[in-house]
């Protein structure tokens, strides 16, 4: 036989062999080994052609197969399925006589290639099938060989075309991107009807909110990146997660950037209609979203709309498809999403929300989370999923970034900025010639704007003004300290119990805000720091502005520090009592010895869960006291009683 009709015949018999693996798929699973090694050989050696060097025994079986294609094929592999298993030297020889056919088709490879681009199942059934044979055919070891090429050559390929569509990802994303952007407002008009300097440019220590968009500048590639993960995510892709440290401004930019973009038309007029759902985790965070999407859905008009009280709640995404259906997609916005660690004790319940808020779609979810809580983001298995297809994550801003957001707020606000306070700014904060900032440093340059406005010459933010806040690094501090020394002995007191109730510890230390009730708040106490900015009051509640006012005012740190022993242990107290409550009050969960003791002098009259935990413990202490007494007391009469030089004795 000639080279070329000797390829002629070996693409032949690949082409067998391909044709056998679409038109066989899966039915080869419950297979043995050598039925599929039966078939791949029939596959090889079609009725219509055999080459005479493959050998006299194949060639009698083929010859006994009959003509038709198919048929012939099937009564082949039958006719040859028994004649695998034999030993000796008609078996060698059998076998030799298939390893020449297979290896002069590249059958195995062929085979495996073959479904590896139609049914990814079955090529893991013929892999281990063709295994198992190497490893039993002394005279098909070499497919042994063949698998692991096979494998190598599908990995080099799976990850060259991996690399290409994640090209291709990117760059189609930076057209999305470049495109949003062109979308966004310029954002450049002057408010009418407002005086020079009336309307402050900074926000200080909160963060900026939706309707500061126009003095929310230097972001604008991050809304545009905002904006394109949320266009993906409307046609299906997962949730929006955007970390970053500590005063990066992850606030600031959902709130003054990716909402008004969607609402300037940016994806879209019907997406600029779609209502926002902004809340934080809080204690009980399932139901909190539940009870905020249940108002954008109508009510009919003979039906009040159903309340929470029901025990067959429908999920997040149930609401959500209602609210679309009636026009208003719901676009979920979690913020300070650390909140589910410091503030829900619960880990089933932590575990429900991430459940419900990653397959909450068809609404569109953000969730705004510190980096320093990644790791107990990636425990919970839904949002490790989400984590794992990829996040945002918020850096600092480059030097003409920041210049632009020292100046072009001021502009807006009919204000004008001295020459020389930029350049200061950036020397103080450590960001000039490019230099990146220490993370999480924007907090304070937000707060010494604030103070240097509050400190303007006429329409004019000045050099002077802003070295009298005391710069970047202590403007917080002297806010602070001004206010407190204004203070009189009793109000500090009072100013310390105020502000320590708005801290919290988490279990491994780590300190935090802690949104309080403002009911139980001492408000007077906290006004002057609600007027500088350093605490927010909002309709129900009351917070520390900022993290950075916990490390950054020097007498708040120390008394942080004094508490923080109390902390770490009332923190532990409310997770083991809220655990306890769950178990039904398990007895034997309850404190014991110098847990219980040290639980008491922590806690002035706890009420609710953790008061019912500890008298529960205190009064299974002093039972168990008593128990002990009694113990004693019957052990003191029976030696008593076996006492020989008892009274009874000695009269004798």
């Amino acid at each position: 036989m000639h080279d070329h009709d000797r390829e002629a015949a070996a693409e032949q018999a690949r082409e067998g062999v391909r044709a056998w693996v679409r038109q066989t798929g899966s039915r080869v699973e419950g297979a043995g080994a050598y039925a599929i090694l039966a078939l791949l050989t029939a596959s090889a050696v079609p009725p219509t052609v055999l080459d005479q060097s493959s050998g006299d025994r194949l060639a009698d079986l083929m010859a006994d197969a009959g003509t038709d294609p198919g048929a012939g094929r099937s009564v082949f592999a039958a006719r040859l399925l028994p004649r695998l298993t034999a030993t000796g030297e008609n078996g060698r020889a059998l076998h030799e006589e298939i390893s020449r056919v297979l290896r002069a088709a590249d059958a195995v490879n062929t085979a495996l290639a073959e479904a590896a681009a139609t049914d990814d199942e079955l090529r893991r059934v013929l892999e281990a099938a063709f295994q198992e044979i190497g490893l039993g055919v002394p005279e098909l070891r070499w497919m042994l060989t063949d698998v692991r090429e096979s494998a190598d050559r599908l990995r080099r390929q799976l990850a060259t075309r991996s690399l290409r569509l994640r090209r291709e990802r990117d760059e189609m994303r930076r057209h999305l991107v470049a495109f949003t952007r062109e979308q966004l407002p310029a954002g450049d008009a002057v408010p009418a009807d407002v005086p020079g300097g009336a309307v402050p440019p900074y926000p200080g220590l909160v963060h900026f909110e939706p309707e500061d968009a126009p003095w929310f500048r230097g972001r604008e590639p991050e809304i545009a990146e905002m904006l394109g993960h949320l266009a993906e995510q409307a046609a299906g892709g997962p949730p929006l997660i955007v970390t970053g440290v500590s005063g990066a401004g992850k606030s600031s930019l959902v709130r003054a950037g990716l909402l008004p973009g969607l609402a300037s038309g940016a994806l879209g007029a019907q997406a600029a209609a779609w209502p926002w759902v902004l809340v934080h985790p809080g204690v009980r965070p399932t139901a909190r979203l539940r009870t905020r999407i249940r108002t954008l859905i109508p009510a009919p008009e003979d039906e009040s709309r159903p309340d929470d009280s029901t025990e067959d709640d429908p999920s997040i995404a149930a609401l959500a498809a209602a609210a679309t259906a009636a026009g208003r997609r719901p676009v979920i916005v979690v913020d300070q999403f650390e909140e589910l660690f410091t503030q829900c004790a619960d880990p089933a319940e932590r575990l429900a929300y991430v459940t419900e808020l990653t397959s909450a779609a068809p609404a569109l979810v953000v969730i705004a989370v510190r980096s320093d809580f990644y790791q107990d983001c990636v425990e919970l298995p839904p949002l490790a999923k989400v984590l794992t297809a990829g996040h945002m994550v918020v850096g600092p801003l480059g030097a003409d970034a920041i210049r632009r957001a020292v100046v072009e707020p001021a502009e807006h606000s009919g204000l004008s900025v001295e020459p020389g306070l930029p350049g200061l700014l950036l020397r103080d904060l450590g960001a000039e010639d490019g230099r990146p900032y220490e993370p999480g440093s924007l907090p304070l340059l937000a707060h010494a704007l604030r103070a240097t406005w509050d400190r303007r010459e006429g329409v004019r933010l000045t050099v002077g003004a802003y070295r009298e806040t005391g710069g970047i690094r202590h403007a917080i501090a002297e806010t602070a300290e001004r206010i407190y020394r204004e203070q009189s002995p009793d109000e500090r007191d009072r100013l310390r119990e105020a502000l320590l109730e708005l801290v919290a510890v988490t279990a491994n230390g780590t300190v935090v805000r802690r949104r309080a009730d403002r009911a139980a708040a001492d408000s007077l106490v906290l006004r002057r720091l609600v007027r500088a900015r350093l605490v927010t009051v909002g309709a129900d509640t009351v917070e520390i502005s900022h993290d950075a006012l916990l490390h950054h005012w020097p007498r708040l740190a120390g008394w942080v520090a004094e508490a923080r022993e109390d902390a770490v242990l009332q923190h532990r107290i409310t997770e083991a009592a809220a655990e306890w409550d769950r178990s039904g009050r398990d007895p034997g969960l309850l404190p014991r010895g110098s847990r219980l003791l040290a639980a008491r002098e922590s806690l002035d009259q706890p009420d609710g869960v953790v008061g019912d935990y500890l008298a529960a413990g205190w009064a299974a202490a002093e039972e168990q006291e008593a128990g002990r007494r009694r113990v004693a007391h019957r052990l003191r009469r029976l030696v008593a009683g076996a006492d020989p030089g008892r009274p009874e004795r000695r009269q004798r």
